[in-house]
């Protein structure tokens, strides 16, 4: 789970509008039905070039990591387990529903 008095932050790749750069932003919290996945792994495949210059906002078409965080709504057996995912997985953090 993460927790802190601090806020914590992460990093993503985001196309701006005139490139891509990463971004820090505070980690989010998973909302009701939501988990909050730390990323382990993603991927480069063929439609992450096409996305790359296609100037998609997030990219890496799929992921894994580790449930580190549950919403309302969702069992805490959860937290801890592995999954994998699709979407905007070039991230340290990814909220899932």
């Amino acid at each position: 789970m993460v927790e802190s008095q601090e806020k914590q932050t992460y990093k993503y790749l985001k196309y701006t509008g005139e490139k891509y750069e990463f971004i820090t932003e505070e980690i989010p919290t998973p909302g009701a039905g939501e988990v909050l996945v730390k990323v382990e792994f993603s991927t480069i495949n063929p439609i992450d070039r096409y996305t790359y210059f296609s100037k998609v906002p997030r990219l890496g078409s799929d992921g894994s990591g580790t449930i580190v965080q549950v919403g309302e709504g969702v069992s805490q057996d959860l937290v801890n387990k592995k999954v994998a995912f699709l979407g905007a997985a070039w991230s340290q953090y990814r909220v899932l529903s």
